[in-house]
């Protein structure tokens, strides 16, 4: 059963072309929450760090400084205060400092690729983005199987 905040926002999502456009449903979530991991139990939680083995690429790298998380030989550092478990996923929460009154700041080519190529949602799935409750690309995949259907 869809809920009526969610029938609004998909009347909201059937004209809206961009994430700008979209901010009053979802407040730049995506520029403020990281997806870390979905089994917080595997994670090594020693001191003041959540710490989580990557292989990053430069453009990877500076994505996460952005968001203010450390890579130290082949580890993102993610500072426990900042992080919440939200039914079984570890969400770091911590705003993009591109980020200024819900708007990137930063420009087209200094962005990290996730970013710049965040276009639809099969593209938040090929680059690994973290698709919260309020993105407009899950609205958008919503009408997509619906017309399907």
């Amino acid at each position: 059963m869809i809920s009526e905040e969610d029938k609004t926002r998909i009347k909201d999502a059937v004209v809206c072309s961009n994430c700008l456009d979209w901010h009053k449903h979802c407040k730049s979530e995506c520029c403020r929450i990281i997806y870390v991991g979905s089994n917080v139990e595997e994670l090594n939680k020693d001191g003041k760090f959540i710490k989580v083995k990557a292989n990053l690429n430069y453009d990877q790298k500076w994505y996460y400084v952005l968001r203010d998380v450390k890579y130290v030989h082949g580890q993102l550092l993610f500072l426990k205060e900042r992080c919440i478990n939200s039914q079984g996923r570890l969400l770091y929460v911590h705003d993009c400092s591109f980020l200024k009154d819900m708007l990137c700041e930063g420009h087209l080519q200094r962005k990290p690729e996730l970013c710049r190529n965040l276009r639809e949602f099969g593209d938040a799935k090929k680059l690994g983005a973290f698709i919260t409750d309020n993105c407009l690309f899950k609205y958008k995949e919503m009408i997509k199987n619906a017309e399907k259907d």
